[in-house]
């Protein structure tokens, strides 16, 4: 899931720029969640993650955008950042922060589409694999694209978000060890779960984007709750 956040505080400009975001990244087939602020300053005290920060300059007689901007950069060099304003002159100070992009007010669909025209190439030029040993040999996966893995004493199988399914011929262990833990965890003894992946969490079942359900164990369920909610949107 590509999370992306809108910070402004003229309602009507986050309205316009959430639908030419929905509609750009529909097209592309993307899973995405696309939150909105007001307020620039929450985004210091919010522990949701961003991959990509839609962010005006000027919120009423501040430049906040900035300040906000810089520190959330210091914390997360990977942050995609585009400014937002209706002022050209800010455009030099952007660009320090390793600005993705300069968006002047009114944002027009053209604007947006080339935004993430550019994003996915940038993102596919971020795109992290692991080694996996198959019964084919190793076969270079990628990361964001599993969806889970089911584990028993035999053997582990990943199952990708296209439903492929790939049976690893390694320990579960060194498997592990090799996955980004912030994106991945436990919800029970069988299974290993992509957070990016989860579609809903009700009533102790996880129901992954291809409709797969699986229980929460009772002694994972504090340890799963937490990763998933320090990784996830709120809904």
């Amino acid at each position: 899931m590509f999370r992306i956040c809108i910070c402004d505080d003229e309602p009507m400009m986050r309205t316009t720029l959430y639908n030419l975001l929905d509609d750009a990244l529909s097209r592309h087939k993307l899973e995405y969640h696309i939150y909105e602020v007001a307020d620039a300053r929450e985004l210091l005290s919010s522990p949701r993650p961003i991959d990509m920060l839609f962010m005006d300059i000027q919120f009423g007689k501040d430049k906040i955008g900035f300040d906000v901007a810089k520190q959330l950069r210091e914390n997360d060099e990977d942050l995609i950042i585009t400014f937002l304003t209706s002022y050209q002159d800010y455009m030099a100070d952007s660009f320090k922060l390793d600005t993705f992009r300069y968006i002047l007010k009114p944002a027009k669909p053209k604007d947006i589409e080339e935004t993430i025209d550019s994003l996915i190439n940038k993102l596919d030029a971020r795109v992290k694999t692991i080694a996996a040993k198959t019964e084919f040999g190793v076969q270079l996966v990628n990361i964001r694209e599993i969806a889970y893995i089911e584990i028993n004493k035999r053997h582990s199988k990943m199952v990708m978000q296209t439903g492929e399914t790939i049976a690893v011929k390694e320990s579960l262990n060194d498997l592990v060890l090799r996955l980004p833990k912030q994106e991945f965890d436990f919800p029970q003894v069988s299974y290993l779960v992509n957070l990016r992946h989860i579609s809903n969490i009700k009533n102790n079942v996880v129901t992954m984007m291809d409709g797969q359900t699986i229980t929460i164990g009772r002694k994972f369920k504090d340890a799963f709750m937490k990763a998933f909610h320090n990784s996830a949107w709120e809904n």
